[in-house]
């Protein structure tokens, strides 16, 4: 997916291209990161979090925004914690760096 198609992309960059059914609510927010409520969350404090780079999977991800996630999800787990209990934390992406179609293999939870 390019960049330009990435809905994701879309909202945090300077896009004109919104939809009107949705609009992002930031709850947290990092140098390399945001979280933000999903559609049809699961349960209460139920939080997507999207890297501000375009990357296919969390294992595209350099070093240094590896360490701000880490420090990222620790400070929003700390905080939801406090209302909630300890937070579940998984991707459900590709796992590795390929961004070749035929090399990506999925993580999931069940």
């Amino acid at each position: 997916m390019l960049r330009s198609e990435c809905n994701f992309c879309n909202y945090l960059g300077d896009s004109k291209l919104r939809y009107h059914w949705y609009d992002f609510v930031i709850i947290f927010q990092s140098s390399y990161f945001v979280a933000v409520p999903t559609i049809g969350c699961i349960v209460p404090g139920y939080l997507l979090v999207i890297p501000k780079r375009h990357v296919l999977s969390m294992a595209q991800l350099n070093d240094i925004e590896i360490k701000d996630l880490n420090l990222f999800v620790k400070n929003i787990s700390t905080a939801l914690s406090k209302i909630w209990a300890f937070p579940i934390i998984f991707e459900h992406g590709p796992s590795n760096k390929s961004t070749n179609e035929k090399d990506r293999k999925s993580t999931r939870l069940n």
